[in-house]
């Protein structure tokens, strides 16, 4: 782990203050306030995990800020890739008023030249079988034939986007690959309707619509039950109020029988 003051001293700076930020899973997230020696502030975050690479995460958010989008600026990042440091994204958390910009944010992201982002994992065909019971009948619907690919963002949800005066700023680039597109739009619909609620799933869905073009509605219900029954499985370890759980699983189990009837048509 790297300490706060030996950040601020790399960045020619004092450390004022150190917060931890709650709400992620994976990562240890510590907000820094530095003073500079000609007295301005700079606030950055501290990013560290023990597991993934930071330098892959850094590269991503750099080529998104290279084409025009909002994504962190990376100021250091460890040799080993186990912490980076970058610049602090100000702003709101994105909540139910903001899900067309998160359409239109998603949609431009997807529409960027793929042939210029740096190497990626990919993320292909989902696979259904280790998340639902062997008799499931979604299991018995063939996987969807990907059409076309794109960087994807990989975990696009409200707590992972800020507001502020430009827009939407996408952050946690853990996740990013290369693949179909309905995965994030997928993601985002799943998070948005445990959240909010399916109005606003489908109201971000239109939003995307209208700049990526029409949605295959098959491929788009294959992402959402494997989306929304990972995360059913894994609902129980993110720390939420049981309450929050207890909407989800509710949420959840309406998706799965949307899908289902939409899959199978029964």
């Amino acid at each position: 782990m790297s300490e706060p003051s030996d950040i601020a001293a790399r960045l020619d700076a004092r450390l004022v203050s150190s917060s931890l930020l709650t709400g992620g899973v994976s990562a240890h997230v510590t907000h820094l306030v530095l003073a500079r020696p000609d007295g301005t502030r700079l606030d950055v975050v501290l990013r560290q995990h023990d597991a993934g690479d930071m330098r892959r995460e850094a590269a991503v958010q750099r080529w998104i800020r290279s084409h025009g989008a909002c994504a962190p600026e990376p100021l250091l990042v460890d040799d080993d890739g186990t912490w980076m440091v970058l610049a602090y994204v100000p702003g709101r958390r994105a909540d139910a008023r903001d899900v067309d910009a998160m359409g239109h944010y998603l949609a431009r992201l997807h529409a960027l030249p793929m042939a210029t982002a740096p190497a990626l994992p990919s993320r292909e065909a989902p696979d259904l079988r280790p998340w639902l019971p062997a008799n499931h009948p979604l299991l018995s619907v063939p996987l969807p034939k990907p059409e076309g690919r794109g960087v994807l963002h990989g975990d696009f949800w409200p707590g992972n986007l800020r507001v502020h005066e430009d827009g939407i700023c996408a952050l946690d680039w853990e996740d990013a690959a290369v693949g179909d597109p309905l995965c994030d739009v997928a993601g985002a619909r799943v998070e948005l309707t445990w959240a909010f609620g399916e109005a606003a799933a489908e109201q971000f869905t239109r939003a995307y619509a209208s700049l990526a073009g029409a949605v295959d509605a098959t491929r788009l219900a294959r992402w959402e039950a494997f989306t929304c029954a990972a995360g059913l499985a894994h609902v129980d370890q993110w720390g939420l109020p049981e309450a929050d759980v207890q909407r989800m699983r509710e949420r959840g189990t309406a998706i799965l029988e949307r899908v289902t009837r939409t899959l199978t048509g029964a």
